[in-house]
């Protein structure tokens, strides 16, 4: 049994024992341990009051009553009441009388009691630099309270919960754990080592924070170390939330970024519940090494979804790696010394955007001087992750309505990529400034200008040496005539 001088006193109500003149306001809040929640006689969670719509229709039903002890060392808090309260059960305890005098040092000492009052609305974490946990919430009397003999109107109390009873944070788990990511979110966009950009702080890059700050504390939580499922599954736990909070204040992340998580999200969360299987980290393609052995890699093939070949990038229009158009060459006459080319084959297949009608047998001009001015314009990586194509049709004055979006390429977006740059993209594991991820960039635009160039009736090839020929295609893969073919250096 602990020394009688360390039982606590009480319980008492906060309303009749703390100061009815003055607030106690979010700055100074009093500390409460061991806090639990109480409602129609229930102990109850945090989880149970996760909402404020859920708080307000609690509240209705009935008020929701908290309990913890506290270590109160603040003599100016007690109102006159909670003075006198004090001091006699004080002196019941300890069995003597108390001065004044010898009641105010008991106080610099600390005196511990319990303490209960009514929640006035839902528990929040304020991040301040006062406290480590930051979980406060607040107390109020009712709408007009009798203190001393006189009426008082309404005033408040803060209180920060220091820990929780047992029973209270079995069943807060979600509460907390969506309040701890918001602050980790936080604190490592406010770090000392650089953190990127907002719009580059991608889900991976999180992810990776994360691990690298459990890495930097495994000593003290003595703990398993979580694997990358674990933590996308610890955000997406909680992603809709706290994008709902984050689109109402300022985010530490691109709201484009987290919309596009909660997407991810919501997919797996039904293809789960369809197949009855378990979900965490998003599903995206491994990478997989040349030198596996052909059984493996057929039975990888089998259940990867199939997409269509494509050549390799070829430069056209050719982009230099800084992700500038190369100038466009001034249309050359053709050497009449020049050999025919060999058969090309049979050229891209169009799109679905409307053609437009030019006759290269009718019409004796450069295939160059067909394409539009904005071929040349070399794309570059969005900032916004969104691309949209610049070709405007000459003949309809109509826009191609083609876009890219680099964190859900659609099927058609994977296809103008090699197996490899199709794991890379779709993994995230990049930055908007990656070298790699403006090649893969520039290969995916130019496989859609390579069917533009198909419904312009333009043909691109490079040869040995390195040097394009922009040529006629014929329709129907016929071969083309040498003075058709119009080289460029």
């Amino acid at each position: 049994m602990p020394p009688r001088g360390l039982l606590p006193l009480g319980p008492y109500k906060d309303d009749r024992l703390f100061h009815g003149e003055k607030n106690i306001g979010p700055a100074d809040p009093m500390i409460l341990d061991s806090v639990v929640f109480i409602h129609q006689g229930q102990q109850i969670g945090l989880d149970d009051i996760l909402g404020f719509a859920q708080t307000q229709e609690m509240l209705m039903a009935g008020p929701i009553f908290f309990k913890g002890s506290m270590l109160l060392q603040n003599e100016h808090w007690l109102s006159t009441l909670g003075w006198n309260m004090l001091k006699k059960d004080l002196e019941q305890q300890d069995r003597r009388s108390y001065s004044e005098e010898h009641f105010s040092r008991k106080f610099h000492a600390g005196i511990k009691i319990f303490v209960i009052g009514r929640l006035h609305a839902q528990p929040q974490f304020l991040n301040s630099d006062h406290v480590e946990n930051g979980l406060r919430f607040q107390a109020r009397t009712p709408e007009v309270a009798e203190i001393n003999g006189y009426k008082k109107d309404k005033w408040t109390r803060w209180y920060e919960v220091a820990s929780l009873h047992l029973s209270t944070y079995k069943n807060s788990r979600k509460f907390l754990e969506k309040y701890h990511i918001q602050k980790f979110i936080l604190d490592a966009c406010k770090s000392d080592d650089a953190p990127p950009l907002k719009k580059d702080r991608t889900m991976n890059w999180l992810v990776d924070t994360y691990l690298d700050f459990w890495d930097s504390a495994a000593e003290e939580k003595k703990g398993r170390r979580p694997c990358r499922c674990d933590v996308f599954n610890f955000f997406a736990r909680h992603c809709e939330d706290i994008l709902v909070n984050w689109i109402a204040h300022s985010s530490p992340l691109s709201h484009q970024v987290w919309k596009a998580f909660c997407e991810d999200v919501k997919t797996s969360k039904k293809m789960a519940a369809r197949e009855k299987s378990s979900w965490g980290e998003i599903p995206r393609p491994d990478w997989i090494p040349e030198e596996e052995n052909q059984e493996d890699q057929d039975d990888d093939d089998a259940m990867s979804v199939e997409l269509p070949e494509h050549p390799a990038h070829t430069y056209i229009p050719s982009y230099t790696s800084s992700h500038h158009a190369s100038p466009s060459p001034p249309p050359r006459t053709p050497s009449p010394a020049q050999s025919p080319d060999p058969d090309p084959g049979p050229g891209p297949a169009r799109s679905s955007s409307p053609t437009v009608a030019y006759n290269p047998r009718a019409h004796s001009i450069n295939p160059l001087d067909v394409l539009p001015k904005t071929f040349w314009e070399a794309p570059t990586v969005p900032d916004c992750f969104v691309w949209r194509c610049l070709i405007v049709y000459p003949d309809t004055n109509e826009r191609c309505h083609y876009l890219v979006h680099l964190l859900k390429p659609t099927q058609k977006d994977l296809g103008y990529l090699p197996k490899e740059d199709q794991a890379f993209l779709q993994s995230k594991r990049w930055r908007l400034d990656d070298e790699r991820l403006a090649e893969v960039f520039a290969t995916l635009t130019s496989g859609h200008y390579r069917e533009h160039m198909a419904e312009f009736g333009v043909a691109a090839e490079r040869d040995a040496r390195g040097r394009v020929s922009f040529k006629w295609l014929e329709q129907r893969g016929r071969d083309l005539r040498a003075d058709d073919a119009m080289e460029v250096d």
